[in-house]
C-alpha cells in the first residue's frame, strides 16, 4: 500500500511539473522567438515523451538496474535546459534564426525524453493499477495547469 501511494505521488508530481515546465517554455519562447513558434513546444514535448517511451520499451532490461539515475536526470535536465535556453542567445553561437530555432527545439525536447522514460517505467511496472495511475496523471496535469 505504501508503495502504491509513493508511485501515485510520483506520477502526480511528475505530471504537474511537466505541465508547468511546458507552460514556462511556451512563455519563454513567446518572449525569445516570434509568437507563432510558441506552439511548437507542444508538438516537440509530445515527441520527446514518445521518444522516451519507445526508448524504454526497446531497452527495458538496461533501465531496470539504473532507474534511480534516470529519475535523477529529470529534475537535473529541467533546470539545465531552462538555463541553457536562457543562455543560448547570449552565447552568439547560433547566428541565424534557423540555427537558433533548431537549438531551442533540440534543447527543449531533452527533458521530455527523460520524463517519457520514467512514465513508461512506472506504468509498465504497475500495470495492474493503470486506472489509478491515469487518474493521478490527469489530476497532476490539472493541478500543474492551475499552478
Amino acid at each position: 500500500m505504501k508503495r502504491l501511494i509513493g508511485i501515485t505521488a510520483i506520477i502526480f508530481l511528475l505530471t504537474s511539473s511537466t505541465i508547468i515546465f511546458e507552460i514556462s517554455l511556451s512563455r519563454l519562447f513567446s518572449y525569445m522567438l516570434s509568437y507563432h513558434f510558441v506552439l511548437i513546444i507542444i508538438a516537440f514535448s509530445i515527441l520527446g515523451l514518445g521518444i522516451g517511451q519507445i526508448w524504454y520499451s526497446r531497452n527495458t532490461e538496461n533501465f531496470g538496474r539504473k532507474i534511480n539515475m534516470w529519475f535523477a536526470l529529470v529534475p537535473t535536465s529541467l533546470l539545465f535546459v531552462y538555463f541553457a535556453l536562457l543562455a543560448v542567445p547570449r552565447l552568439g553561437l547560433f547566428s541565424t534564426a534557423n540555427s537558433s530555432l533548431i537549438a531551442f527545439i533540440l534543447l527543449s525536447t531533452v527533458p521530455f525524453i527523460f520524463i517519457g522514460l520514467i512514465y513508461a517505467h512506472l506504468f509498465r511496472e504497475n500495470k495492474y493499477q493503470l486506472s489509478l495511475l491515469y487518474g493521478f496523471d490527469l489530476l497532476g496535469a490539472a493541478t500543474g495547469a492551475l499552478l
